[in-house]
C-alpha cells in the first residue's frame, strides 16, 4: 500500500507542478493561452478513452503490468514535453512544430496516466474486503492530494534556481512513480475477508442498471465540482466586490482550504466510515448542495471559507465511497473495467462542470442551480438501485 500510494503521490505532484509553470511555458514557446488549453484538454480527452481500455487490459494481464507500463508511459510523457521546452527556448524548432510535440507528449501522458489511478483502485479492491475499502480509496485519494499540495510549493522554489527546472523536474517524479511501482507485488484475487461474506447471504445484484447508474453519480458529483472551481471566482468578484487579481488569489486560499479539509477527512475520519459507504455518500451530497448554496448567496468571506471547507469534507467522502459501493457489486473478474469506467465518468464530470460554470456570465442562477441539484440527484439515484442501499434500509425492508 505504501509503495502504491508513493506511485500515485509522485504522479499527482508531477501533474501539479505543471499547472503553475503554464506562464512560463507561455512566455517561453510564445504560444497563447487558448492554445495551452488545447494541449492539455487533448491529455484529458486521450484520458477518457484510455482508462476503460486500461482497466479491462489489467483484469486480463495484472495489475501490476499495466501499472508499470502506465508509468512508463509518463515517462515518456513527460520527458517529450520537457524536450520540446528546452527546445523551443533555445529557438530549434518553430511555435507550430513546438505546439504539435506538445499536444503529441500530453496524450502519451494522458493516455499513460490512465492506466494508474483507477488500476489502484481496482488492485485495493482485489486486496481488501467490503468492510476495509472505503478507508483504502480514501488512502490512495490521500497520496493524490499529498502530492498536488506539494507540488506548487516545489515548482515556485525551483524557480529561483532557473524558469524551466519545474520542468525537468517532471521526468524526474515520473522515475520515482516507476521505481515505486516496480516495488509492489501483483495482488492476489483469493484474498478476501471470508467470515465476514459468509455471514451475509448472496446479494442480488442488477449490473445492467447499478452500473450506469453509479457512473451517473460520479458524473453529477464532478459537474458540482467543476462548475464551482469554474465559477467561484467569478461570482466572489461580483459578491464581494474584489478585482480580478484579488479574485484570483481568493480563489486560490479558498482551493487550500479545500484541500486542507480533504486532508482532515481522508487522515481521521475515512477510515470510522468503513461499512457505511451509503451514508457517507448521503452525507456528502448534502453537504456539496449546502456549499453551492452558500456560496451563491454569500455576501462574506467567511461564508466562502465555510463553503470550501464543506466541498472539500464532502468530495474527500463522496469518491472512495461511490468506489467502494461500485467494488461490491461488481464481479471481481471485471474490477478493472470497472474502475476505469469509474476514472473517465470522474474526468467526464469535470468537463460537464466547466462548461456548466461558462453559462455563469449569461445565467449565473441557472448555473449555480444545476449545480446545487446535481448531488441531490446522485443521492436519490444511489437510493433507488437496490445492490447499493445501505444495510439499516435493507433490514427496515426485511
Amino acid at each position: 500500500m505504501l509503495a502504491l500510494c508513493l506511485t500515485l503521490a509522485a504522479t499527482a505532484v508531477g501533474q501539479a507542478v505543471l499547472f503553475v509553470v503554464v506562464p512560463v511555458i507561455g512566455e517561453t514557446t510564445k504560444i497563447g493561452l487558448g492554445s495551452l488549453s488545447l494541449v492539455v484538454a487533448a491529455g484529458i480527452v486521450v484520458f477518457v478513452i484510455s482508462a476503460p481500455l486500461w482497466g479491462r487490459a489489467s483484469d486480463r494481464l495484472g495489475r501490476r503490468e499495466i501499472m508499470l507500463w502506465g508509468c512508463s508511459g509518463v515517462i515518456l510523457g513527460q520527458g517529450g514535453f520537457a524536450v520540446t521546452i528546452a527546445l523551443a527556448a533555445q529557438g530549434y524548432i518553430a511555435t507550430e512544430v513546438t505546439l504539435g510535440m506538445m499536444v503529441f507528449s500530453r496524450m502519451i501522458h494522458g493516455a499513460s496516466a490512465a492506466a494508474l489511478f483507477p488500476i489502484a483502485q481496482a488492485w485495493v479492491a482485489d486486496v481488501y474486503g467490503e468492510s476495509e475499502r472505503l478507508s483504502k480509496f480514501g488512502t490512495l485519494r490521500l497520496a493524490m492530494t499529498l502530492g498536488r499540495l506539494a507540488g506548487p510549493p516545489l515548482a515556485a522554489a525551483l524557480t529561483l534556481l532557473a524558469p524551466l527546472a519545474p520542468i525537468y523536474i517532471l521526468v524526474v517524479f515520473a522515475v520515482i512513480a516507476l521505481l515505486a511501482m516496480g516495488a509492489c507485488q501483483e495482488p492476489s484475487h483469493q484474498k478476501q475477508n471470508e467470515a465476514e461474506s459468509a455471514d451475509v447471504p448472496p446479494r442480488r445484484r442488477s449490473p445492467f442498471l447499478s452500473f450506469p447508474l453509479l457512473l451517473s453519480v460520479v458524473v453529477l458529483l464532478a459537474t458540482m465540482n467543476g462548475q464551482l472551481q469554474f465559477a467561484i471566482g467569478l461570482h466572489a468578484q461580483t459578491r464581494l466586490h474584489l478585482s480580478a487579481v484579488q479574485a484570483s488569489q481568493f480563489v486560490g486560499i479558498m482551493l487550500t482550504m479545500a484541500a486542507i479539509a480533504a486532508l482532515v477527512i481522508q487522515m481521521f475520519v475515512i477510515r470510522r466510515l468503513n461499512g457505511r459507504s451509503f451514508a457517507a455518500l448521503t452525507l456528502s451530497g448534502v453537504m456539496a448542495s449546502c456549499a453551492v448554496a452558500l456560496v451563491y448567496w454569500g455576501g462574506h468571506w467567511g461564508v466562502f471559507a465555510l463553503a470550501a471547507v464543506f466541498v472539500g469534507a464532502s468530495l474527500a467522502m463522496a469518491f472512495p465511497a461511490c468506489a467502494a459501493l461500485l467494488a461490491a457489486a461488481q464481479d471481481r473478474r471485471h474490477l478493472g473495467s470497472a474502475m476505469g469506467a469509474f476514472g473517465s465518468a470522474q474526468t467526464i464530470g469535470y468537463a460537464l462542470g466547466a462548461a456548466l460554470g461558462g453559462l455563469y456570465d449569461v445565467a449565473p442562477a441557472v448555473s449555480f442551480g444545476i449545480s446545487f441539484c446535481a448531488p441531490l440527484v446522485a443521492i436519490v439515484l444511489v437510493s433507488v438501485c437496490p445492490d447499493y442501499r445501505s444495510p439499516a434500509v435493507k433490514a427496515l425492508e426485511t
